[in-house]
């Protein structure tokens, strides 16, 4: 039943997190109404296209309230099977979307009609080209991680399409580390002195 899922579970339609072994329980969805959303191997997918995606995230930017996103792919399925913090973590996301092929092909094969696969790569373009935004002027993003190469050449790439939905602010590269390494107050500091609406 909704709420009472385990982790070890095949495929089950869920409006709130289930039972995780080794893991507090969670509030899922803060601020968000109620979700359509199901549970695939113990990894929570939010039945989402990537309109609707793009509809969340304008959403969030208008009201500033948080959005985490997680873009589930069959990495994040393995790495939820061996981290149970992991598998919290994506179950404390505010969406949940079907990134990887196998993901969406897995759905099917288990009947599941997941609308679409939604990729993180593919949220930028999305939202550059949204005819109907609710935002009365450009989303603003900055890029985290990666080299200290692709940041720069990824805003760069933003701004040159000229959108008029999307602004690219900067990019930091904190390195390749531990996540507690990546979370300084200096770099916490330097992504907030920016304030994207979308990191």
């Amino acid at each position: 039943s909704p709420g009472s899922l385990t982790a070890t579970g095949l495929v089950a339609k869920t409006a709130s997190a289930p039972a995780i072994d080794g893991a507090e329980s969670l509030a899922v969805a803060r601020h968000a109404p109620r979700r359509e959303r199901v549970c695939v191997l113990g990894v929570p997918l939010d039945m989402v296209s990537l309109s609707g995606a793009v509809r969340q995230i304008d959403a969030a930017a208008q009201t500033r309230k948080p959005l985490f996103i997680s873009t589930a792919n069959l990495n994040f399925l393995a790495l939820s099977y061996r981290s149970p913090q992991f598998r919290a973590s994506l179950w404390a996301s505010d969406l949940c979307t079907a990134d990887g092929i196998a993901i969406v092909v897995l759905c099917r094969l288990l009947g599941i009609a997941v609308p679409e696969r939604v990729a993180g790569s593919d949220f930028v373009q999305a939202i550059a080209d949204d005819t109907n935004p609710g935002l009365d002027r450009p989303l603003t993003v900055f890029f985290f991680g990666g080299t200290e190469e692709a940041g720069p050449a990824a805003c760069k790439a933003v701004n040159a399409m000229n959108s008029p939905r999307l602004r690219c602010l900067g990019s930091l590269s904190p390195g390749f580390g531990s996540i507690e390494n990546m979370s300084s107050t200096d770099v916490i500091a330097a992504v907030n002195r920016n304030a994207p609406d979308f990191l």
